[in-house]
């Protein structure tokens, strides 16, 4: 499983507005899915966006993950 330290439905949505997709009407395996499958996985090859760890190591790094993005972000709310 890999942890994504971008959240990976944003980089799904940064590709698909390239190609100028609507997710919402994208049919599986079409070629535009394909192309959009292609750009995505060119990007988790050619850039360190993420660990690959087994499912229970991943469930803890996103909890402790996800916890400490709540806490910056609350933090740069109050500064």
């Amino acid at each position: 499983m890999v942890h994504h330290l971008e959240k990976f439905a944003d980089i799904v949505n940064h590709f698909a507005g390239q190609l100028n997709l609507d997710l919402k009407t994208l049919k599986y395996k079409s070629e535009d899915y394909n192309k959009l499958e292609a750009l995505i996985i060119d990007y988790h090859e050619t850039n360190n966006i993420g660990i690959v760890l087994c499912e229970s190591c991943h469930d803890i790094i996103d909890k402790c993950f996800h916890k400490q993005k709540l806490k910056e972000g609350i933090n740069n709310e109050n500064s």
